[in-house]
């Protein structure tokens, strides 16, 4: 895990900053939220591998997810610095407080729950395992954000466009 931090650290001190102003925020947020939900299927999986394999996995995971996170944040900020500037400062501190009740509630609401789906089928009782199905359903939940981001805010851009007359697909 110290292996896996390392390379976390190096991600979000050294890229995550240039990938995030090429990409822009929505692109990094459903490319986080892809990567990570492609990582969480196969963590239930990673005892079968080498210990090599399984530190790029979980640095993976947990980069993919920590940058989606920020680029929702970033996204949420811009979007209201364009509509009310204004309330930019508020809104990030409504976020900053969700994030840091999330992170305090988060692991003991959903430690009993992993805990008991491991319990409830082992993996010794064939596939798929509860570790296998918590993984595949938390995964799921994090790919559905990234479709809906990719979805709704392309709706959301082309209604924009709309508003200040632009053709889709031409610029101004």
């Amino acid at each position: 895990l110290a292996a896996a931090a390392s390379v976390q650290l190096l991600w979000t001190t050294f890229a995550m900053g240039p990938v995030m102003g090429r990409l822009g925020s929505r692109r990094t947020f459903v490319g986080g939220c892809c990567a990570g939900a492609a990582a969480l299927v196969a963590l239930p999986h990673a005892h079968r591998l080498p210990l090599a394999a399984v530190v790029p996995l979980v640095a993976a995971q947990s980069a993919a997810l920590n940058t989606a996170c920020t680029a929702s944040i970033v996204a949420t900020n811009s979007a209201v610095g364009v509509v009310a500037h204004h309330l930019a400062g508020a809104l990030n501190g409504v976020l900053v407080t969700a994030e840091s009740v999330a992170k305090a509630l988060g692991p003991a609401l959903v430690a009993p729950i992993f805990a008991a789906a491991i319990t409830a089928r082992p993996e010794y009782l064939g596939q798929p395992s509860g570790a296998a199905l918590t993984f595949t359903g938390l995964a799921s939940l994090v790919a559905l954000f990234g479709v809906g981001a990719a979805r709704y805010l392309t709706l959301l851009d082309a209604h924009e466009g709309h508003a200040r007359g632009q053709v889709p697909g031409r610029t101004s």
